[in-house]
């Protein structure tokens, strides 16, 4: 195993959530933007445009929160084990919630490119582990419990940010 590639992985992954966080917080000041234009806006056919797409950024920015939490929990997994007791499942188990991200990020080419290419890496990670060939399946238990986890804090981070 290469912990070069693990702590780049790491602090790549690190980096995918520092820009999630920049859009979401992009995407929160457009849906204040557009609240303030249709507080002043008259015309019926341009507040219902107006709507459409205040409910298009607030489903973009609970997708980001989603995400947001999913990379938290993540890196702080993997942190938490340490480089030296990463394992073929611990990768295995990033990728597949990597990969459940994808839909969410999809709107976004920038995120969704480096996902893609955080996927790759750790498909190349996985190649360096010796026993990676014999590993089929990431653990499903694990990868679930991840994102339920990632849920129940991007729940709570949509109740702080929703109550200003």
């Amino acid at each position: 195993m290469n912990l070069r590639n693990v702590g780049k992985f790491i602090t790549d992954l690190k980096q995918l959530h520092k820009k999630v966080f920049f859009y979401r917080s992009r995407v929160q000041e457009n849906i204040n933007r557009l609240q303030n234009r249709l507080a002043q806006v008259e015309e019926p056919l341009l507040k219902n445009e107006i709507i459409r797409n205040i409910k298009i950024y607030e489903n973009l920015y609970r997708s980001l929160v989603k995400v947001e939490a999913l990379l938290e929990v993540l890196v702080i997994k993997l942190e938490t084990i340490g480089f030296i007791n990463v394992t073929t499942n611990d990768i295995l188990v990033v990728k597949e919630v990597l990969n459940s991200m994808v839909g969410d990020v999809r709107e976004i080419p920038d995120l969704s490119v480096v996902l893609d290419d955080l996927v790759d890496r750790a498909n190349d990670i996985l190649d360096t582990f010796p026993e990676s060939r014999s590993v089929l399946l990431p653990s499903v238990e694990e990868t679930k419990k991840i994102i339920s986890e990632a849920e129940v804090i991007a729940k709570e981070k949509l109740k702080e940010l929703t109550t200003y």
